[in-house]
């Protein structure tokens, strides 16, 4: 099966993605001051190129956010998905500290392939600014290339590998299902 199999939504802009940024940014905000002393997961996905979805991409992703409502569950306080034209998207409050939470996803993503695709961000608030537990911070390797393996930055700063190429393994690892 194609990569156009795979990636069959629509083409999306730059300004869309931003815009999308923004509103997301927004929502995680909104949702930490709701449920105050809480962490929050962020669940978006890396799909390189104008087309962020498809079928078969809501499908898998559908399956990842039914596996973390069950991981989450004894500390879930509040979770909602969204179907975007700019990617799936998903937003789970939990009852966790930070930096626990960000090392208990980090061996999550390790577990299942799609996550390869996945970019967990652990959010929380301090002075009433959103704050992100980064990998670096927790002394963890950066993201690897889906193409490669190198360096995810690096090889998308510098544009190392064509589209086609990149969109080639997200169509492989989304046939993959969740695993």
């Amino acid at each position: 099966m194609s990569e156009q199999a795979v990636l069959n939504g629509p083409a999306i802009t730059l300004m869309e993605m931003l815009a999308a940024r923004d509103q997301r940014v927004a929502r995680q905000k909104e949702l930490l001051i709701t449920y105050p002393q809480t962490s929050l997961i962020s669940v978006t996905l890396r799909v390189p190129g104008p087309v962020k979805t498809g079928t078969q991409i809501h499908g898998v992703f559908k399956q990842l956010l039914a596996d973390l409502l069950t991981q989450f569950k004894a500390t879930l306080v509040f979770h909602e998905a969204q179907q975007l034209a700019t990617g799936d998207l998903a937003f789970l409050v939990v009852t966790q500290p930070p930096r626990q939470l960000k090392q208990q996803l980090l061996h999550y993503e390790q577990q299942h392939r799609f996550c390869l695709l996945c970019d967990f961000d652990v959010v929380y608030l301090a002075a009433g600014q959103l704050q992100q537990v980064s990998r670096r911070e927790l002394g963890i390797a950066p993201r690897r290339c889906l193409v490669c393996g190198g360096d995810a930055k690096v090889c998308s700063r510098t544009r190392k590998h064509g589209i086609k190429a990149v969109q080639q393994a997200v169509a492989t690892i989304v046939q993959g299902g969740f695993s």
